[in-house]
């Protein structure tokens, strides 16, 4: 606990009182590890809903990296989430442009028990130039503010990012796109 803290060769209940009234800074807090959502790393796009097979693959999304930076700004703590991702096309894609439904979450975690602290899906535009089999992308978010954790609440955390195609058809239905104005004649 006290390394978490900075502290130093204090007795056990100094170094107590001490963490409990210092507040952290970015360099020694000890930012949330992140991982990818299970049954989320690998985004799949079908010419047909109904028939999904290899062969009516158009297009299939996977995580090349990720990584995250913490910075504290008392009484809160920012988490800055970058995720590096590729688009492959399959036997029935075509070059052009695609959209990425890309979720990042920060979630406490503990026995039987998950707890969503912080969630949002962010559809990611991509170009597949012609001539191109493959396209990588990158996305950060600076967004994910939190109030500063307890030291028992921040092993508990975890960021998670994953491919949300259900929550992008959600997000669909709730802002359908914007009619064309119809010309006066």
């Amino acid at each position: 606990m006290s390394a978490l803290f900075g502290g130093g060769s204090q007795s056990s209940a100094a170094t107590q009182a001490s963490a409990a009234s210092t507040v952290p800074t970015s360099e020694n807090f000890d930012c949330p590890r992140i991982d990818i959502r299970p049954g989320a790393s690998t985004l799949l796009m079908n010419a047909s809903a109904e028939e999904p097979n290899a062969l009516a693959l158009r297009y299939q999304g996977t995580f090349v990296r990720a990584a995250r930076e913490c910075r504290v700004q008392a009484p809160n703590v920012n988490i800055k989430v970058g995720v590096q991702g590729r688009v492959i096309l399959g036997p029935a894609g075509a070059p052009g442009d695609v959209t990425m439904p890309l979720r990042y979450a920060l979630v406490q975690e503990s026995i039987g028990e998950s707890k969503v602290l912080w969630s949002k899906l962010y559809l990611i535009p991509v170009t597949i130039p012609p001539q191109s089999a493959s396209v990588n992308f990158t996305h950060i978010t600076d967004d994910m503010t939190i109030p500063i954790p307890s030291a028992a609440v921040l092993e508990d955390l975890v960021v998670y990012i994953g491919y949300d195609p259900l929550g992008a058809e959600q997000e669909r239905k709730k802002h359908p796109p914007a009619r064309p104005a119809r010309r006066a004649r």
